[in-house]
This record gives C-alpha cells, sequence and structure tokens, in this order.
C-alpha cells in the first residue's frame, strides 16, 4: 500500500518530500524532526493513486506558501491538488484534486516553480508547448 514505485520526479521543501511516479501516483512524505537520533525519519502523510487516468505522474512540484501540489501527466494535462489538511478530529485527509486543466494530448515533462512569486508555474511538453501560469492563493476558496 504505501510503496512508492518507479519514481519519476522528486521535489523537496523545508519539511516535506514530493514523489511522482509512472504507476500514476503522488506520495507526500514529512520530515519528523521529534526523533532523538540524529538520523531524519520520513513517514507518508499523503497519498494518491490514479491522479492522471492511470498515466505516469512526470513531474509535480510542492507550493512553498500553499498546501498544494502542481502535477503534470503523461495525459497532457495539469492537476492541482491539495494535500496534508486535518480535520477538526485530527484525521489525515487524503490529497484532494482540486483542479484539472487539458492542455494537450502529450505528455507534459516539466513543470517550475518561481520561488519569489507565490503561484508562479511554467511547463513544457513532448510537442514543444511551453506555457505559464498563476495558481492564486485563494483558488479553491473561489471555485467551490
Amino acid at each position: 500500500k504505501n510503496k512508492i514505485l518507479g519514481i519519476c520526479d522528486i521535489d523537496v521543501n523545508d519539511s516535506n518530500i514530493l514523489c511522482s511516479s509512472t504507476n500514476g501516483t503522488i506520495t507526500v512524505l514529512n520530515s519528523d524532526k521529534s526523533s532523538s537520533d540524529n538520523n531524519d525519519n520520513y513517514t507518508i502523510i499523503d497519498q494518491q493513486t490514479n491522479l492522471h487516468s492511470n498515466s505516469t505522474v512526470w513531474c509535480g512540484k510542492l507550493l512553498s506558501k500553499q498546501k498544494k501540489i502542481i502535477t503534470s501527466g503523461s495525459d497532457g494535462t495539469l492537476s492541482l491538488c491539495k494535500f496534508g489538511d486535518d480535520d477538526k478530529n485530527n484525521h489525515n485527509k487524503n490529497n484532494k484534486v482540486v483542479s484539472t486543466l487539458q492542455i494537450t494530448d502529450c505528455q507534459i515533462l516539466s513543470i517550475d516553480v518561481n520561488k519569489e512569486v507565490d503561484g508562479l508555474c511554467a511547463f513544457a511538453s513532448v510537442d514543444k508547448t511551453i506555457g505559464t501560469f498563476v495558481i492564486p492563493p485563494d483558488f479553491e476558496n473561489n471555485n467551490n
């Protein structure tokens, strides 16, 4: 259940690691700093399968100031997901797909996130499509 197979991309921020894989799974791991030894211990805090219609998730990026992830698939889509939200009873919820956009019919192999402008992203696909987009911080709240 918690295996990460065929890793295509890894993204790291201060406390999380995002892995995207060939079997259509994204996994978010969280660093456990409470351990008494000097080794970093990581626990899976979220895992979502079949994110891009059972296709490879080529790339995933953590949005630094938002608890969101942008992913790209071999189906030519970009998906925005929330992760790591706890409900009122502190039960961990799974990743939630907030929005999916079909960009092309080809694989989107690369996503880059601007580190200074929150939500500013760029992508490139196999069919030579290159684009930029902005994810507003309150995107999900405006689209419910």
